[in-house]
């Protein structure tokens, strides 16, 4: 809920109830997906709103204190897991087919801590590009279906 995405999607704009984003890597492909339950008439405008969410990353990195707040998100996520026998058992086999080894804790938190607003502005400019994005919308419409314009020239409102 403390999200830049949630912040500006659902708090500023209210325009819709859950705003969350997720990703998934694997070795040689991954996911990297935002999602929001919406009306129909906000649709178009919550997407470009993410869209220039997304773009404010690739222009201007990550303040400090944003970047600090989810490195501590990720440590203490990591290490609560770690109280559950699934997840350490999900960890400790993606550990394997990843890194070929078992990684300890204090090395992932270790990486976590190393990342630097840089470093996030050099990723989310490979992979949050508009020509690479790509758009599912479900529901009623509230006019025009969502076509790849949405996506490479923003969502009009």
């Amino acid at each position: 809920m403390s999200s830049r995405l949630f912040q500006r999607v659902r708090e500023q704009e209210g325009l819709a109830y859950s705003v969350y984003t997720y990703a998934d890597f694997y070795r040689d492909a991954g996911i990297f997906c935002a999602g929001m339950n919406v009306q129909p008439e906000q649709g178009r405008r919550a997407v470009a709103l993410t869209l220039e969410e997304f773009e404010r990353v690739i222009r201007e990195g990550v303040p400090d204190e944003e970047l600090r707040a989810n490195q501590a998100q990720l440590r203490g996520n990591l290490l609560l897991g770690l109280e559950s026998t699934s997840n350490r058992m999900n960890r400790i086999a993606r550990n394997e087919l990843y890194e070929g080894r078992f990684v300890p804790a204090e090395e992932m938190v270790r990486r976590i801590d190393a990342v630097r607003s840089e470093d996030v502005q050099r990723v989310a400019t490979e992979l949050i590009a508009r020509e690479r994005l790509s758009l599912v919308a479900l529901g009623p419409s509230a006019g025009e279906a969502f076509t790849s314009r949405d996506l490479l020239n923003g969502a009009r409102p």
